[in-house]
Parts: C-alpha cells; structure tokens; sequence
C-alpha cells in the first residue's frame, strides 16, 4: 500500500519510468537481432502485452471506483477531520480501490459481519514531506500523523451507538474481537454512519444525544 512510503512514491516511480523509456527510445534501435534471440523477444514482448492488457483492466476498475453504483443514493457528509492534508487508503466502489467493498458481496463469515462497512473510507494524515508516520511504518500509534486528531460530526443527528474502552494497538496487530474498536454511530439522512478506530478514552459523544454537524465526537486513534 502507498500508505507505507511516502504519498508521492507512485510519481517518482512514473517519473523513472519515463527516464527509461526516453532514454531507450533516444538510443535508437539494435539493429538485427541474433537468430537465438528472436524467440526470446516474441515470448517477452507476448507476456509484457499481457501484463498491459492486465494493468489496463486494474487501472478501469479503479477509476469506476469514482463512480456512484446505480442502486445507491449519495448522503452529502462534512468532512470528520480538520486541518491537515489526508489520504485516502482506501475508498470508492469496486473492490479494487477499496477492499472494504469485498463485503458488498460477502464469502466469508467475516465479510458478512461487516456488510455494512462497504461504502467505508480509511483516511491517513499525511506530514509536510507527504508521509503518515514518523519513522518506516513505527509499532507506536502515536508516531502516526492522525493519532488523536480530532474528530467532529459529518451531519445534524441522533446518536445511535458509542464504544470508548478499547485499547489502541500496537501497528500492525489488529482486535479481531471488534475490529471497528471505539467509535460513534450517527444517522445521517438515510444513513448510518459510523467513525471508527477512535482513542480510547476520547469519545465524548453519548448514545440517544443529538448533535450537530461539526460538533467535536472525540479523536482519532488505532483500536479495533
């Protein structure tokens, strides 16, 4: 995932890429190839169009991602978090862009569990040199940009549900108990909207209030 080196790796890696195909189209052709190696270009240049054609099929489905399924109505939501620039790991509607929507069509008990989550967005806050830790990956949460930013409500709503005793993990272990960890539960128009992973002890919202949009809820954390 992008999210573990810093968020312009895709450039630079393009940007090399193009180097190499300026550089090699400046040095011109070889001229004939040996006869023993004829074969060994047409496999090679076989498999490299299958792997266009393969990475042309991904990069489809990751921009259908951007798309609205024709079933389903938008919800218009205030962004959660504050100042700062964030990431989007994963978010969208194919499976492709964000593995949450694997439960869309769920296959195992667990994808079942969490049907819910399938329009689900993770964000990472990102530092001035575009990466979402101090240090390669850290096991301290708090080494994490977005560890105890503070988290507000995207809508004007009733509180449906509240969880606050769960501890933060250590990267990269997860509670497979309750992998949502702390988080607040709002209905949003026809939604329901939870904000997971919360720092334990931070939620400041209660169930059956009904607050505002923007209101402070609690900070974000890494349980669950």
């Amino acid at each position: 995932m992008w999210i573990v080196p810093p968020s312009w790796t895709p450039y630079l890696y393009l940007l090399v890429l193009l180097g190499i195909v300026v550089a090699r189209y400046r040095q011109g052709p070889d001229g004939e190839d040996p006869h023993r190696f004829r074969i060994l270009r047409t496999v090679t240049s076989i498999l490299l169009g299958a792997l266009g054609l393969w990475a042309a099929m991904l990069n489809e489905a990751a921009f259908s991602g951007r798309n609205l399924p024709s079933t389903r109505t938008a919800v218009d939501l205030v962004f959660p978090l504050r100042a700062g620039t964030y990431l989007v790991a994963n978010g969208g509607s194919t499976s492709t862009v964000n593995s949450h929507f694997l439960t869309w069509q769920p296959s195992t008990d667990r994808q079942r569990d969490y049907h819910g989550q399938s329009f689900g967005v993770d964000l990472v806050k990102l530092n001035r040199w575009g990466a979402s830790a101090r240090g390669w990956r850290p096991f301290r949460p708090t080494a994490y940009e977005i560890f105890g930013a503070s988290v507000h409500a995207p809508c004007s709503e009733e509180v449906l549900q509240v969880r606050n005793d769960m501890p933060d993990m250590r990267v990269p272990f997860l509670d497979e108990t309750a992998l949502e960890g702390n988080h607040v539960v709002l209905k949003c128009a026809e939604a329901i909207v939870i904000l997971a992973h919360m720092r334990r002890g931070s939620v400041i919202a209660s169930e059956g209030a009904i607050v505002e949009e923007s209101d402070l809820l609690g900070e974000a954390g890494n349980s669950g």
